[in-house]
């Protein structure tokens, strides 16, 4: 069992260094991003959606690479972890798949219905 985990860990890593490489390499090798490296992503001006992009410190362009890829290699690892332990219990791959992406996606609509029952009682509680 453990000799399973430890193979879909790093076979997630595998596909996952190999997709961030060849996309990585893709875009540096047609972008020139030499005298950008070390500016600040902070600003006011740079606005998405409707709140601009200001960080709490003053976060440099290859450390915002860095810790973006970071967060994604984690989260991809819970998420083979958590696809690992629901397929241990149920020996059909295609329940644990469904499984899965039923935890994924119930807890992705149940963070955007608490956001707007937060915002909700927020508004209109006063």
């Amino acid at each position: 069992m453990r000799n399973k985990l430890i193979a879909s860990l790093l076979s997630t890593l595998l596909i996952l260094l190999t997709l961030f490489g060849i996309s990585l390499v893709t875009f540096f090798t047609i972008y020139d991003y030499t005298g950008v490296w070390t500016a600040t992503i902070t600003s006011g001006l740079n606005w998405e959606y409707t709140w601009p992009h200001i960080t709490w410190w003053p976060i440099e362009l290859w450390k915002y690479l860095l810790l973006t890829i970071t967060i994604l290699v984690i989260t991809l690892l819970i998420i083979s972890l958590l696809t690992f332990c629901i397929s241990t219990f149920l020996r059909n791959s295609y329940l644990s798949w469904i499984l899965c992406i039923l935890i994924l996606v119930s807890m992705f609509c149940c963070t955007y219905v608490l956001q707007w029952y937060a915002y909700v009682i927020a508004t209109y509680a006063f």
